[in-house]
């Protein structure tokens, strides 16, 4: 059997305000694009529209997770923030191939399937880039030891 962690009170507040917070987000982006679909405005190509809204609030939660100092249940699982952006700055260097090609991001107002991907690309290597400083910025804090 798997050792199950107890989390703190501490901790089960602020991963259910996390929930809440994201929860907020995708209702109010997916309300804001519901109001775009009536006016027949579209930003981006059908499926990337949702996935983008989706991607939006999972990022939003995990860089409110690494701000908040939010324990995981065991610390294999905060490289998944690491991995995150090393896929994020693979998958931009991709598509800046497709974008060095000619390949536009923004068409008739709207983005492209590359342009998409690079909006996926940002997010989750804003979610790396915080990971790596939110853990250079606590080694910095960290006192030099007891000088007493």
């Amino acid at each position: 059997m798997r050792k199950q962690s107890e989390f703190d009170e501490r901790q089960q507040l602020l991963r259910g305000n996390v929930f809440q917070h994201t929860t907020v987000l995708l209702f109010v982006l997916l309300f804001a694009n519901g109001v775009l679909k009536i006016d027949d405005i579209h930003w981006a190509p059908g499926f990337y529209e949702n996935m983008l809204i989706l991607w939006a609030g999972l990022d939003f939660a995990m860089i409110e997770y690494i701000l908040r100092d939010i324990t995981q249940k065991n610390s294999r699982q905060n490289w998944l923030y690491g991995l995150e952006g090393i896929f994020g700055l693979i998958l931009l260097a991709l598509s800046m191939t497709h974008v060095v090609d000619g390949d536009p991001l923004v068409w008739d107002g709207a983005l492209t399937e590359e342009g998409a991907h690079m909006a996926f690309a940002g997010f989750m290597v804003l979610v790396g880039v915080i990971f790596v400083a939110k853990r250079l910025w606590d080694r910095c804090k960290e006192p030099a030891g007891d000088e007493d």
